[in-house]
């Protein structure tokens, strides 16, 4: 079965596995609860963990994240959602505008994003974004935006309680993306030169393959809506391409990131 057929919000559950003559094994398997067309219950593989590994459900981390966004002073919606049976992604964006301008009549929006996974090969998280109000592009960083990260260690019990810390983060969101927005301010009227593009490929995009970063160039070059080839059309570019990917994968989320952090350098 394709695991991305299934719910995100399914039950789950961590057993201890055994090999052998009924020997245990120091591993543990975290299972996906889902059901035929019969409605018989099927249970599904997901990840090996270890003892510690603290499994916390999707659903679980959503309402924590409602809750925190609740206590907030602005009002979220739903806005995108990422599953692929093992990793999970989730943003909402603000419903309230804010004076968050890069060009003339070219505004930012506060977004919030959660991650979490069933095999360990993300934490748990939530962090602040800003997404381009024009075309709803979100705008990740790791530099420029504050987040709350948790291991999933079962011995960090108080993680609930932990990740109301992210308040902290909704309550300087607007100044947050507003800073932003003034360093992208910059980037309008930076154009894009070939040395430009040599130094982000060898320095900030060197780990990113090349189809992923010649994708990301070739809608710069080809599309329209980029033809003036500045800098703000480079970070639009690539935004647009690793957010809105039809087949997204949790690495277009990271790439988005990357590509932001990137070329936010060409501003200063």
């Amino acid at each position: 079965m394709n695991l991305k057929n299934t719910s995100p919000y399914a039950e789950i559950n961590k057993e201890q596995l055994a090999y052998g003559a009924g020997m245990k094994s120091k591993a543990y398997g975290v299972k996906l609860k889902s059901f035929n067309k019969d409605y018989v219950p099927n249970w599904h593989e997901v990840g090996i963990v270890s003892s510690d590994y603290l499994l916390v459900p999707n659903k679980t981390m959503v309402q924590m994240a409602d809750d925190v966004m609740s206590g907030s002073d602005f009002t979220f919606e739903e806005e995108k959602e990422f599953w692929n049976g093992k990793q999970f992604f989730k943003s909402w964006k603000c419903v309230e505008e804010i004076d968050a301008e890069v060009k003339q009549g070219d505004n930012l929006g506060i977004g919030i994003g959660m991650w979490n996974s069933y095999d360990g090969s993300i934490s748990g998280r939530m962090a602040l974004f800003a997404y381009r109000l024009a075309c709803t592009n979100g705008m990740t960083s790791k530099h420029e935006f504050g987040e709350y990260v948790f291991k999933h260690d079962i011995n960090n019990k108080n993680w609930k309680d932990e990740i109301q810390k992210t308040l902290e983060v909704l309550n300087s969101a607007e100044d947050n993306v507003k800073n932003f927005a003034t360093k992208c301010s910059k980037l309008p009227n930076h154009y894009v030169r070939v040395g430009d593009l040599s130094k982000l490929r060898k320095e900030a995009f060197s780990s990113m393959g090349t189809g992923v970063f010649g994708k990301a160039l070739d809608n710069f070059l080809t599309n329209e809506q980029y033809e003036e080839r500045t800098a703000w059309d480079l970070v639009n570019a690539g935004t647009d391409v690793f957010w809105h990917n039809k087949k997204q994968t949790i690495s277009d989320f990271n790439h988005n990131k990357q590509w932001v952090d990137g070329c936010i350098r060409l501003a200063a």
